[in-house]
């Protein structure tokens, strides 16, 4: 007879909607069979994590927070103008620099078993390198261009540097793009592995159907 394995799993965002909410329902379906799940972002997504009853460990500050320094210290505004240079500095340079240390201190004890982070999310991978933890990655959308996830990767090398913590590849990347969505350049990236994409909703509310039609699903 098996035995259902228990594991902490620990969740990181940028703390905006667009990231947090398509971690949502992994969270919550990994909560509902029994694992320990917290979700690592800035305390103000706290009222979005309470509806989905889920615990926040809180670190960071919030996006306009971030915007400010990356604009004091480059110049640039990586929402309205994106380049390789500002997004990297946004995602993997800016919020490591203001989030690690809170991170750090509020996960101590959590002690995760597995870290999943959004695709921009640079700040969860930190904290794994620091306690040696896998880490699954969940894209939500389209690829990125390689010129900006290659400039992302380029400077969270130097943030893992600056604290002596070893750079780790992400073993699984969880997508929910839908197959009919995908180029026709795709090709299937190493630790792939397909999820169904889920609409966010409120706990207790009911999804919306979907209906097949000419032998085809949703999408």
């Amino acid at each position: 007879m098996s035995t259902l394995i228990n594991m902490r799993i620990l969740f990181s965002s940028v703390p905006q909607h667009g990231h947090l909410l398509p971690l949502l329902p992994l969270a919550r379906a990994f909560q509902d069979r029994g694992h320990e799940v917290a979700v690592l972002t800035a305390a103000g997504m706290a009222p979005v994590l309470a509806a989905q009853g889920l615990d926040l460990l809180a670190a960071g500050p919030l996006p306009d927070v971030l915007f400010a320094e990356v604009a004091r210290r480059t110049g640039a505004d990586p929402a309205s103008a994106p380049t390789p240079d500002s997004v990297a500095e946004f995602f993997a340079g800016t919020r490591i620099d203001l989030t690690a240390d809170e991170a750090l201190a509020a996960t101590k004890d959590f002690q995760a078993d597995l870290v999943v982070a959004e695709l921009c999310d640079y700040v969860g991978p930190l904290m794994a390198a620091a306690t040696d933890t896998p880490v699954a990655t969940l894209a939500f959308g389209p690829p990125l261009p390689p010129v900006f996830t290659e400039a992302m990767d380029a400077m969270a090398r130097t943030r893992h540097g600056a604290r002596d913590l070893p750079w780790q590849p992400r073993q699984w990347l969880l997508d929910t793009w839908p197959a009919s969505m995908r180029a026709d350049e795709w090709q299937q990236p190493e630790g792939w592995l397909p999820l169904r994409p889920e609409a966010f909703r409120e706990p207790g509310r009911p999804g919306r159907s979907c209906r097949r039609r000419h032998g085809r699903g949703c999408w």
